[in-house]
C-alpha cells in the first residue's frame, strides 16, 4: 500500500487508483451510507501492489541473487517501517493514556502481533473484526493487511526466483495456475473456515498474483481505444457498485472479491498508455496526490477514528466527523512529507545501515511495549478509584461452563446436555434453551437449581434463538446451518430429557427483521416468520409433555456500560446520556413481546419479565450500590443475572413438585 518511487515508468493513473481504494476504506470505516462494501479498497491494494512488485522484480535485470533479493527488501522496508512505526508508537501513547485496562491489554497483543508482522493472526484468533465487540476498540487492527502483503513477500521473490529457473518462458503461465489454487482454496474456506479465509496469506496471495499476471507483456486488442474505454468504463462502474452493494454479511473472501480485483487489474491494464477516458480521469492532480499519500492515509485514518470515538464515548456527529476526516487528511500529508517520502528517497537515515539499526531498535521497543502491554492488567491505577471492571468471565461461552456450549449436534439430540441441580433421575427437570443471553443468566438458573431442588439442563449457542426452522439472515450461510442444526438437535432431545418446562431465553430485539424462513416452510403472508417460528417451536415443546416460559428481554442500551462509566468517570463528566426509560424499554421488545402475550394469553406459555425489576415507572437501572449490572451493551453481568433472579423463578411454577431448599 505505499507508493512507488517515480522514474520513467511511473503511472499516475495507478496512484488515482490508489486514492479511490484508500478513500473507500476510510468511508467504510468511518460508517458513511453507500460505503458498505468499502472494504473492498484492501483487495484494490493488492493488486496494485501485486503488479508493481512484479514490474520492480522483473525489470532487475540480471543482478546477482543476494544483490537483488537485498535491494528488494531494503526499498521495500524504507517505504513500509518508517510511517508504520510512528503510526505504532503514536497508538502506544494514546492507548496508554486513554483505553480503559480490559482494552489495553488486548491493544498489547495486537501491538505485538503488529511488531512481528503477525497483525492477521490475533484477528483470526479471536475471531473479530474490525468494527466487532472489543476488538472495535482496537486502533491498530487494520494492520492486517499489511501483515498479509508482507507475508506474501517474504516468498514470492523466491517464487519468482523458482519459476525462472525451472520453467523459463512461462512466468504468466506459473503465476497463473498459482493463483488459481489460492483462489480456489479461498472459495472452499469462504464456505467452511471464513475467519481463516479472511485473515491469513494462503487465501489472499491469489488476489496479490492477478497483479502479478498482468504486470507481463501488454495485450494485443488492449490497443483497440474503443475496447479499451469500453473496458476501462466498465471496470470503474463494477468497483464502483461493489462499493456501494457489498456489505459485512457478503461472503468475502470468495468468489465475490473476482470481481473487485478483475475491476483493479482491468483498469490497470487498460492505462497502460494512459490513453482511456477513465486512465485520465484517474491522473488527476487531486486524485494523484491523495494515492501518493495512500499510505499514510491508510495507517492514520482508523487511530484517528477509533481514539476519538472511545474518547467521545458518543460517536461523532457529520459536521464533527467532517472535520476529523479533514484532520485524519492533514496528519497523512505531514506523515508522507516529513517521514515516509524522506527515509524512503534516503534524504533521512541514507546509509543502510543507519536505517536498519534506528528501525530495527523503534521496533524492538514497540515489541517491548506490547508484551508488557499484553501480560499487565492493564495499569488501573491510570484511572480513578471507583474504575469496575467488566464481569464476564463467567459466562457460560467464556468460563468453566464452556465445555456445555456448542456441543455435537448428534451428542445435543441424544440428552447429551450439561445439568445444574441434583443429578438424580427423580429430580425435577426444566430445560434452558437459548442463545447468548441464556448464557448471561446463567448465575439466577444455578441459583434457582440449588434453591428449588431442580435439575437444569443448558442447551445454549450464542447468537442462535430457539426457533425451530427459523434462521438468522445478518450471519453467514454455514452459521445459519449450523444453528439450524443445532435447534433442532434441541428439539429431539426434550423428547428425550422429558423436562416438565423449557425456558425460552434470547435477545429478543428486532426478531423479525433479521429472520427467515428455511426454503422449504411455506411462508404465510399472515404471520410474521418470528411468530412461525415460534409455534412450531411451542408445538414440539407441547408434543413432548412440557409446558414453554419465556424469559422476556432486559433493557438494551446504547453503549458498552463498564466502558462508558469508565470513560465519563475518566473525563469527569455527567452520564445523564446513559438514562433509558421505561416506556424506551418496553418500545425495543414491542413486536415480539406483543407475540409472547397473545401466545400467553391463549395459555401456550408463561411470560417472566426482568424489566419489572429493572425499570421503574421513570427509568431503568444498570447499577446498585455501585455494582454494574451489565457485562456490555445487553448482557448481564453475574451482579446482574442475580438481581433479576427472582423474575425468572417464575418459570418454575409451572412445575408442581418443587423440593425447597
Amino acid at each position: 500500500m505505499s507508493t512507488q518511487q517515480r522514474g520513467a515508468d511511473y503511472r499516475p493513473d495507478i496512484d488515482g487508483l490508489r486514492a479511490l481504494a484508500v478513500i473507500a476504506v476510510i468511508l467504510y470505516h468511518a460508517e458513511i451510507p453507500g460505503f458498505g462494501g468499502g472494504y473492498v479498497g484492501v483487495d484494490v491494494f493488492f493488486v496494485i501492489s501485486g503488479y508493481l512488485i512484479t514490474r520492480l522484480l522483473a525489470g532487475s535485470g540480471a543482478k546477482p541473487l543476494r544483490m537483488l533479493w537485498s535491494e528488494f527488501y531494503l526499498r521495500r522496508a524504507r517505504r513500509i517501517l518508517p510511517a508504520l512505526l510512528l503510526t505504532s508508537l503514536v497508538a502506544t501513547a494514546l492507548a496508554v493514556i486513554m483505553l480503559l485496562p480490559y482494552d489495553l491489554t488486548r491493544f498489547g497483543k495486537y501491538l505485538t502481533a503488529s511488531s512481528l508482522f503477525l497483525s492477521n493472526v490475533p484477528e483470526w484468533r479471536e475471531g473479530g473484526g474490525y468494527l466487532n465487540s472489543r476488538a472495535a476498540y482496537v486502533a491498530i487492527t487494520h494492520f492486517w493487511s499489511i501483515a498479509v502483503e508482507e507475508q506474501f513477500y517474504l516468498v514470492y521473490p523466491a517464487t519468482l526466483f523458482l519459476i525462472g529457473t525451472f520453467v523459463p518462458g512461462r512466468r504468466t503461465a506459473a503465476l497463473l495456475v498459482l493463483a488459481g489454487i489460492s483462489l480456489a482454496l479461498c472459495v472452499w474456506g469462504s464456505y467452511h473456515q471464513p475467519l481463516t479465509n479472511f485473515y491469513l496469506a494462503p487465501t489472499r496471495a491469489w488476489e496479490l498474483l492477478v497483479g502479478a499476471v498482468i504486470a507481463g507483456d501488454e495485450a494485443p486488442w488492449l490497443r483497440r481505444r474503443q475496447v479499451n474505454d469500453a473496458l476501462a468504463l466498465a471496470a470503474l462502474l463494477g468497483l464502483a457498485a461493489v462499493i456501494h452493494w457489498y456489505g459485512n454479511m457478503t461472503r468475502f473472501p470468495g468468489l465475490t472479491t473476482v470481481l473487485p480485483c478483475a475491476a483493479a487489474a482491468l483498469l490497470i491494464v487498460t492505462g497502460q498508455r494512459q490513453s482511456s477516458v477513465v486512465s485520465r480521469c484517474l491522473a488527476l492532480p487531486p486524485l494523484v496526490f491523495t494515492g501518493l499519500i495512500s499510505y499514510s492515509l491508510y495507517l492514520w485514518h482508523l487511530p484517528a477514528l477509533i481514539f476519538f470515538s472511545y474518547y467521545s464515548i458518543r460517536p461523532p456527529g457529520p459536521m464533527t466527523l467532517i472535520g476529523l476526516l479533514a484532520a485524519v487528511y492533514l496528519l497523512a500529508v505531514l506523515s508522507w512529507k516529513l517521514v515516509e517520502t524522506p527515509i524512503r528517497v534516503r534524504s533521512q537515515l541514507r546509509s543502510n545501515r543507519a536505517f536498519l539499526w534506528a528501525a530495527g531498535a523503534t521496533n524492538a521497543i514497540i515489541l517491548a511495549a506490547g508484551i508488557v502491554l499484553w501480560n499487565s492488567n492493564g495499569f488501573p491505577q491510570r484511572f480513578p478509584a471507583d474504575y469496575r471492571v467488566p464481569d464476564q468471565a463467567w459466562m457460560a461461552s467464556r468460563g468453566s461452563f464452556a465445555k456445555c456450549v456448542n456441543r455435537a449436534v448428534d451428542t445435543i439430540a441424544q440428552g447429551g446436555l450439561c445439568s445444574d441441580g441434583p443429578q438424580d433421575n427423580a429430580a425435577p427437570r426444566a430445560l434452558v434453551w437459548g442463545d447468548s443471553h441464556a448464557m448471561a443468566l446463567l448465575p439466577a438458573y444455578r441459583r434457582m437449581a440449588a434453591a428449588h431442588g431442580v435439575r437444569v439442563y443448558f442447551a445454549l449457542k450464542a447468537g442462535c434463538r430457539p426457533l425451530l426452522d427459523m434462521t438468522n439472515r445478518s450471519y453467514d450461510a454455514d452459521w445459519q446451518v449450523g444453528c439450524l442444526a443445532f435447534n433442532a438437535a434441541v428439539a429431539r432431545a426434550i423428547h428425550t430429557i422429558r423436562p416438565q418446562v423449557v425456558i425460552l431465553n434470547a435477545h429478543w430485539i428486532d426478531a423479525d427483521a433479521d429472520l427467515g424462513p428455511v426454503p422449504s416452510i411455506a411462508a404465510d403472508a399472515l404471520q410474521s416468520n418470528f411468530g412461525r417460528g415460534l409455534q412450531h417451536t411451542l408445538g414440539e415443546i407441547i408434543a413432548a409433555g412440557a409446558s414453554a416460559c419465556v424469559v422476556l428481554d432486559v433493557p438494551a442500551y446504547k453503549y458498552d456500560l463498564p466502558y462508558a462509566l469508565n470513560m465519563a468517570s475518566f473525563r469527569g463528566i455527567g452520564v445523564d446520556f446513559l438514562t433509558l426509560s421505561r416506556a424506551a424499554a418496553l418500545a425495543q421488545y414491542r413486536a415480539p413481546e406483543h407475540d409472547f402475550h397473545m401466545l400467553e394469553q391463549r395459555g401456550m406459555l408463561r411470560t417472566v419479565d426482568p424489566k419489572d425489576l429493572m425499570c421503574s415507572p421513570d427509568s431503568c437501572v444498570y447499577q446498585v450500590n455501585g455494582e454494574l449490572l451489565y457485562s456490555d451493551w445487553d448482557h448481564l453481568s453475574a451482579r446482574g443475572a442475580l438481581f433479576v433472579s427472582s423474575a425468572i423463578e417464575g418459570c418454575l411454577r409451572d412445575i408442581p413438585a418443587t423440593a425447597s431448599r
